[in-house]
Order: C-alpha cells, then structure tokens, then sequence
C-alpha cells in the first residue's frame, strides 16, 4: 500500500514539474511569427516557392490530429520537405531569428490551433449530442468524416486558454498575415 502511495505521488510531482516545461505562447513568439510569415511570403526564392506550390497543388494531403491528440498542422503541412527544401526552410527562418524549422512549426502548430479554438467558440457544440449509434447508422464515408470532426473539436478543447487568449488579442494581426 506505501509503495503505490510513494509511486502515486512521485508521478505527481514528475507531472506537476513536466507541465512547467510546456509554457504558453508569449507576444515575442507572436511578432516572430508573423515576420517569418511575412517574410515567406515576399519572397522569390524558388526553392521557397516549390514548397508553397507543393502545399497548394496537393490535393492528397488530409489533416487530422496528431497521434497524441492535439492539433499540428504546421508539423504535418511541413513533415515531408525534401532535405534540400528544409536546409533552404532552416536559413530563410533563421532571418526572422527562429534556430531550426521544429521550433517554427511548434510555434506554427500552437497559433494554428489557437486560431481554430477561437473560430469554434463561436460554433455550437454540436458534437456533444452526438452519440456512436448515431455515427454509426451514418454510411461509412460519413462516419470517418465525423469520426475525424470528433476528434479535432475535442483536440480544440485541449489548447491551452493562455494560447487563445493571445490569438485574439492578435487576431487582426494573424488573420491579415495569414491571408
């Protein structure tokens, strides 16, 4: 009995001193943001361009959350770049002072997510009244289409307030940027 105690609390603490690592998105990380993505967008590198075209023109790419829940979609818009796409990636984000392209699509994953957290407060939540018997009188196709809407609203749910709450104190600001 005192060594699942001793394990319990000992689990806490870890958990209690892991969540300090996960700190929320700061204004700076907004400003560097943007100027990363202004600066990938006035820009007439070709290699920059490939990529932006590879994004555009791929009608195979489908988002979803990632394997632990959350929302990434900068690591999974970005996760196949070819080697040269990412070294050319890595020197033209350094301009806007980020050290490697992880630590942009991180940045990139937590404002993404924090944007569509904003954009659903103002949707019902109309996935709580949906039970599986009712996704699963649904045909097939549409039972995955829901399946996935399930699965990215309840991920909406886990983003962190102090994210949103910088997302809209910028909003203007990102969705200008971001158009």
């Amino acid at each position: 009995m005192k060594i699942v105690s001793f394990a319990t609390k000992a689990l806490a603490i870890l958990l209690f001193i892991m969540s300090f690592n996960v700190s929320a998105l700061d204004q700076g990380d907004i400003d560097k943001y943007v100027k990363s993505i202004e600066l990938l967008k006035s820009t007439d590198n070709p290699v920059i361009k490939s990529i932006e075209d590879s994004l555009s023109n791929n009608p195979n790419f489908h988002f979803d959350v990632s394997d632990d829940g959350s929302i990434k979609m900068m690591s999974q818009v970005l996760g196949n770049l070819e080697p040269k796409q990412e070294t050319v990636l890595s020197e033209f984000l350094q301009k806007a002072g980020y050290s490697s392209v992880a630590k942009w699509t991180d940045v990139g994953d937590r404002v993404s997510a924090a944007m569509m957290a904003v954009e659903a407060e103002n949707t019902d939540d109309q996935f709580s009244e949906i039970t599986p018997e009712m996704v699963q009188a649904m045909p097939k196709a549409m039972q995955e289409q829901m399946q996935g809407a399930m699965r990215m609203f309840k991920a909406l749910k886990s983003v962190p307030q102090a994210d949103i709450d910088l997302v809209k104190a910028n909003h203007a600001l990102l969705d200008r940027v971001m158009e």
